[in-house]
């Protein structure tokens, strides 16, 4: 400690080298920048995760109804399941089942605005085994209630249609 005070001291008694304060100040922002990029997610490994993530969330879309854990994620994108955290959180700002739980209400929502399902085959559609815990996602994520979803949103027919769902 009395060896840091009494360079401290000499230090700030010598005059400051420029060209050595320059070059410092030069690598601390070179540091800084590397910081920065690796942070954000700019480079080589930053890409290849990234399509990782956006391969596996393809096959998620496209077996949507499937079970799919964290573990089954972290396996598929060949990453450990702290780094899936990880990277899910650098990129989308949210879990890994947070991101499969808005795929499926994604899903959900279209079904709803645009054919007759019921409810409970919606939910199964989706991924969901019942359709209590499918109406609390679905309202949690969407704001409201799948029914009223489809009432709201769900284009109205043209008056004179003949609608041959139902005749």
């Amino acid at each position: 400690v009395e060896n840091a005070r009494q360079f401290s001291e000499a230090s700030r008694a010598m005059e400051p080298d420029r060209p050595l304060m320059l070059l410092r100040l030069v690598q601390l922002i070179q540091l800084q920048i590397y910081r920065l990029i690796r942070s954000f997610g700019l480079g080589a490994e930053r890409d290849e995760i990234r399509e990782k993530l956006l391969s596996v969330m393809r096959k998620v879309e496209n077996d949507i109804a499937s079970e799919w854990s964290v573990p089954d994620l972290a396996k598929l994108t060949g990453l450990s399941v702290s780094k899936l955290y990880r990277e899910t959180r650098l990129h989308y700002h949210k879990s890994p089942a947070a991101l499969v739980e808005d795929l499926r209400i994604r899903h959900a929502s279209e079904l709803l605005l645009h054919f007759e399902h019921k409810l409970q085959r919606v939910a199964e559609m989706s991924g969901y085994a019942d359709p209590f815990s499918f109406s609390r996602a679905f309202k949690r994520v969407m704001g409201v209630s799948p029914s009223d979803y489809r009432e709201k949103f769900r284009p109205k027919k043209a008056t004179g249609e003949i609608d041959h769902a139902k005749g």
